[in-house]
């Protein structure tokens, strides 16, 4: 197993995650120039919580991976799977006021990406039979949180 297996296997495993498993994702996020293992580590993290269900110690990795000060793929990826997970764990992020705080600390930075991959997120939805029972975004927090005002609104009828 290499180094990008071993990153990803080590974070898409953990049950609960330690001081230590967040100081070394904080560690691999730093380094902007060789952003493969925080990408590595995100992927990881996007598997644990779609295979064993949402939990605010590992979703919180993955909003830390969404900041804005990191590498823009990293970034990119962690927003997006971020956003993605509020909308099917709606429940969860409205029963935890600390998550809720640090997605609008994401968002307060990234509104217009946020909104973007909100977009996306909705038209991919209406084509995803896997999804099952999960609300429709619009009758979620997150979506409420990103689509603020009336040209949010438009631009979002018009891309989904």
């Amino acid at each position: 197993m290499d180094r990008e297996e071993q990153i990803q296997s080590w974070y898409s495993n953990i049950q609960s995650p330690t001081d230590d498993d967040r100081a070394d994702f904080e560690v691999m996020l730093m380094d902007i120039d060789h952003p493969s293992d925080a990408s590595n580590a995100v992927q990881g993290i996007i598997v644990n919580i779609l295979q064993n269900g949402f939990r605010d110690n590992m979703y919180s990795l993955l909003l830390l991976g969404a900041k804005k000060e990191n590498a823009s793929a990293v970034k990119a990826r962690s927003l997006t799977a971020a956003i993605f997970i509020a909308s099917a764990y709606d429940d969860n992020i409205r029963r935890s006021p600390a998550i809720q705080e640090q997605i609008l600390d994401i968002l307060a930075e990234q509104q217009e990406e946020a909104l973007y991959a909100l977009c996306r997120i909705g038209a991919m939805r209406k084509h995803m039979i896997i999804m099952g029972n999960v609300k429709n975004i619009r009758q979620t927090l997150i979506y409420k949180l990103i689509v603020v005002g009336e040209e949010a609104n438009q631009m979002f009828d018009q891309s989904c």
